[in-house]
């Protein structure tokens, strides 16, 4: 290697070093303070603080199980035929058709709340299954057809 390569090869090395150094310090000295509107102030000065609910504050709960439990009734018996002392089990309380709180749609990634749990097209909630999901509307379908709740 002759001494005007030699030259060129360390000036080459020492552009580089240049070329990433003087950026990273002139980056390192100066500071960068973008102007922003009140509201966005707002959100990058919040600091999150702990809440403090004195036990003054604070109200006890009791559970309390039925005053009596059901007792058993007598069914009609038919025509000739004692009558038979029978357990009557009450009926359960008829289902509640799922409410949609929240839809985001935006085109491909369709999700929506329903009773409280996200769910996307193809998820089951329930007895249900998601199968579309509009702006204002999702299908859910199931053993008793299709239902269409639509955004409150």
């Amino acid at each position: 290697m002759t001494l005007q390569q030699h030259q060129i090869t360390i000036l080459a090395v020492i552009a580089c070093l240049a070329a990433l150094l003087i950026p990273a310090l002139v980056y390192q000295q100066l500071q960068f303070t973008p102007k922003l509107k009140d509201t966005e102030r707002a959100v990058a000065e919040f600091k999150p603080t702990a809440l403090q609910v004195p036990s003054s504050a604070w109200q006890s709960v009791s559970l309390r199980l039925p005053v009596t439990p059901q007792q058993p009734q007598t069914v009609p018996a038919m025509a000739g035929a004692a009558a038979t002392p029978a357990l009557v089990i009450p009926s359960a309380p008829p289902l509640q058709a799922p409410t949609v709180s929240f839809i985001l749609s935006d085109g491909g990634k369709d999700m929506a709340i329903i009773n409280g749990a996200v769910l996307k097209v193809g998820d089951r909630y329930q007895d249900w299954q998601v199968t579309r999901i509009e702006r204002t509307r999702v299908l859910l379908t199931g053993r008793k057809g299709p239902l269409w709740l639509t955004l409150q």
